[in-house]
């Protein structure tokens, strides 16, 4: 897994615990940084783990966990530990986790899609597999000579407009054939070809 996938699942599993404690600090309201929001064990003798240590649980476990804490903002939690404020209640909200729990059984439970042409299981927005897919985009494309002295002759976004497509798509043809990208470089290679 990469760096980027783990701290964007960890900002996703607080922005569901957020929500399920409320949203907002207990005890002051504040909700305008999630990174300033913090959770606190109301009885911290009794906690199975460190919920900061617990961003690799099930949603299941970590909800257990949840129900006995409250959601502070970072001063009320330094309060709270210097007993400036007391908090006797969690904020933990039991509509919110079933939404959440509701949501991921749908994720994991979702219906499976397949590519229209070799029938390989396949992402659910997309409808052909990547391979497929780049059949698909060469089929009505000219020979690689030809498109050189298409080039040549209408540019890159002449090209384009001949084929349906912009001149940044024409370019990508060359790279695919193996052909210079830019249009002097073209003109040379057409010159080299006659």
């Amino acid at each position: 897994m990469s760096y980027k996938y783990i701290k964007e699942h960890r900002k996703e599993v607080k922005r569901r615990i957020i929500y399920t404690l409320g949203g907002k600090c207990a005890n002051c309201g504040y909700d305008k940084c999630n990174e300033a929001l913090e959770v606190h064990h109301l009885k911290p003798e009794e906690k199975e783990f460190t919920i900061a240590n617990a961003y690799n649980s099930s949603w299941e476990t970590l909800s257990n966990e949840l129900r006995d804490c409250v959601l502070l903002c970072a001063n009320c939690h330094r309060e709270l530990h210097q007993n400036i404020i007391q908090i006797n209640s969690s904020s933990f909200n039991e509509e919110r986790n079933l939404e959440i729990v509701n949501n991921l059984i749908d994720f994991k439970t979702r219906k499976k899609n397949y590519c229209k042409i070799c029938g390989k299981e396949i992402d659910i927005k997309a409808e052909h597999c990547v391979e497929c897919y780049r059949k698909l985009q060469q089929e009505g494309r000219p020979e690689a000579n030809e498109l050189v002295k298409l080039i040549s002759k209408l540019g890159f976004e002449g090209v384009g407009r001949l084929y349906n497509v912009s001149g940044n798509a024409i370019k990508k043809w060359c790279i695919a054939y193996g052909l210079p990208s830019l249009k002097k470089d073209v003109i040379e290679y057409a010159k080299r070809l006659e």
